[in-house]
């Protein structure tokens, strides 16, 4: 009679252990919870939320739903409380494939990135490759501006040693400028390739199809030694983690790359230094020159 009591008794304390300890378990995971909501909720409500203004200089009759569609691919990868405003050129038509074009739109970026410092917004994203007036907006704004050529090669650099550069347009010169511009021991590029994509078409094509030529411009350029991918040209934005999936290998984005970067400097108080981009002596600059064909 003993024993079984003993026996009773040990299951009854055994059984009452485990719930005991489950119980615990699930306070403790309530309570992290609760305080990773109220962490959550007071960042909110103390309006720090990231506003982050993106410039795209090309406007070649971009609707309304085709903004909204590359809104909606950068928050797939941002955080909840990061906010995501495309804008484009109004009074400049172009579709910046050359240095010309960079001058002729860098007036109207300038002036939008100076708005949106004025708007409150808390960093600038310049949504080409190319980095278009990038250095200009870095004089005339105080707040973080993050070029998609040169944050993409900050990364990528990061994850291998050689890299290749993946563009839409037939010549590979303004991708060389921007690669030398950046400050990356250039010996570190394996290869420029193209894949001759239309960008005022790419939206239409088969998206299938286009992904499978990327890839198959990737295995050419892994041919030339590259251990990373840049997709160096946005009308291939997020399609870089199904390239990646197909190669084995790091592709990076640059659409994704103006975003985690504008996170990275947000989140840790860091903007550009005014000893290399110094704010230019206050005058009226102007230009009327209008319209020109070349």
């Amino acid at each position: 009679q003993g024993n079984g009591d003993f026996g009773e008794n040990f299951i009854k304390d055994l059984f009452f252990g485990k719930i005991y300890c489950i119980l615990n378990t699930m306070k403790t995971q309530i309570t992290t919870a609760l305080l990773l909501i109220s962490n959550s909720a007071v960042f909110l409500l103390e309006g720090q939320v990231m506003k982050l203004k993106v410039l795209n200089p090309d406007n070649t009759g971009l609707t309304k739903e085709m903004i909204a569609l590359r809104e909606k691919r950068m928050k797939q990868i941002a955080r909840p409380d990061t906010q995501i405003d495309m804008e484009v050129q109004e009074k400049t038509k172009i579709c910046v494939d050359s240095a010309l074009d960079v001058a002729v739109t860098s007036l109207e970026l300038i002036e939008k990135a100076v708005q949106a410092e004025k708007d409150g917004y808390d960093v600038i994203g310049l949504y080409c490759s190319g980095d278009p007036a990038m250095d200009a907006i870095r004089e005339a704004v105080s707040i973080p501006v993050i070029g998609a050529g040169q944050s993409s090669l900050q990364i990528a650099v990061g994850l291998g040693q050689r890299f290749s550069w993946i563009t839409s347009a037939d010549s590979d010169v303004g991708p060389d400028r921007t690669i030398r511009k950046s400050g990356i021991d250039y010996s570190r590029l394996a290869s420029i390739r193209s894949v001759k994509v239309d960008i005022a078409t790419a939206g239409s094509q088969d998206q299938e199809a286009l992904l499978e030529r990327i890839a198959e411009c990737g295995r050419q350029c892994m041919k030339d030694g590259a251990h990373v991918l840049i997709l160096g040209c946005l009308v291939f934005a997020g399609m870089g983690p199904e390239v990646s999936k197909r190669l084995g290998i790091p592709v990076v984005d640059p659409a994704y790359a103006i975003v985690s970067m504008a996170e990275l400097l947000y989140s840790t108080g860091l903007t550009h230094s005014k000893r290399t981009w110094p704010s230019p002596g206050r005058q009226t600059r102007s230009w009327q020159g209008g319209e020109f064909f070349f």
